[in-house]
């Protein structure tokens, strides 16, 4: 998966891109799922339908986001346990998905407020995890 940070009217986001799709892209905005329709409206140039894009909230509130599945998978471990100070980019769990394993990490320090996953636990794209 592809993540990067965009600054959007002076407010940096973290985007990590999902799933490409013939119309549309899935990414994880700041721990929020999005999809993003990309059809062509008119002429050659990509356009964006605001109609049917799930849009970023004008700004993101200061209280904790949840940390999401960005994908379907098993969890196959948790690395963190509740009240634990993290750091931006400690690794929380591992998930397997397509026979890979992928770390989902912090994209902040803070602390664990909840854990809605254990080892062995089957998660669908967008789920809270943390």
């Amino acid at each position: 998966m592809d993540s990067f940070k965009i600054k959007i009217s002076e407010q940096w986001f973290s985007v990590t891109i999902v799933k490409v799709r013939e119309s549309f892209v899935d990414v994880i905005v700041d721990g929020e799922p999005v999809l993003i329709d990309t059809r062509i409206l008119s002429g050659e140039s990509p356009q964006l339908d605001e109609s049917n894009t799930n849009s970023l909230p004008s700004q993101i509130p200061a209280e904790a986001k949840p940390i999401v599945a960005p994908m379907p998978g098993m969890v196959i471990s948790v690395q963190t346990q509740l009240g634990a100070s993290v750091k931006t980019g400690d690794i929380l769990c591992t998930l397997e998905a397509m026979k890979m394993e992928h770390e989902i990490s912090t994209p902040n320090e803070g602390t664990v407020k909840s854990i809605f996953v254990h080892t062995g636990d089957n998660v669908t794209i967008g789920q809270n995890l943390f």
